[in-house]
């Protein structure tokens, strides 16, 4: 492996432990969304669930509570959409310094032991 190639790596470790961090958050935020349908006698699940609810969640918000929907799933995903913007902001910020990282990281290395 290069020294570009390690750089690269060891750059882009802080954006991929952001993304890895922020994935883990929301993961507990829907494990507490289920949960809160779950108290108020509704069941939501939202990883096994039709792929239309998790790109509303992500893509269209305003249609992500839909009109039929019982109070305790209602409840649960207005949980959901308060950490969305917050969510998907984190993994933008995350990307970024991935991107970022990555590049400096390859030329800071490259450029300290060139021959490597």
């Amino acid at each position: 492996m290069s020294s570009g190639e390690i750089g690269f790596l060891v750059g882009a470790i802080p954006g991929l432990t952001l993304v890895f961090r922020n994935m883990l958050a929301l993961r507990r935020r829907i494990e507490e969304a289920e949960k809160l349908a779950k108290e108020n006698g509704s069941f939501l699940d939202f990883n096994y669930s039709a792929s239309s609810m998790k790109s509303d969640f992500l893509f269209r918000p305003g249609t992500f509570i839909k009109p039929d929907d019982e109070a305790g799933i209602c409840h649960a995903k207005e949980h959901l959409l308060m950490v969305r913007r917050r969510t998907i902001k984190r993994h933008v910020v995350g990307g970024l310094v991935v991107m970022t990282g990555a590049i400096l990281g390859s030329f800071l290395e490259a450029s300290l032991w060139p021959g490597g």
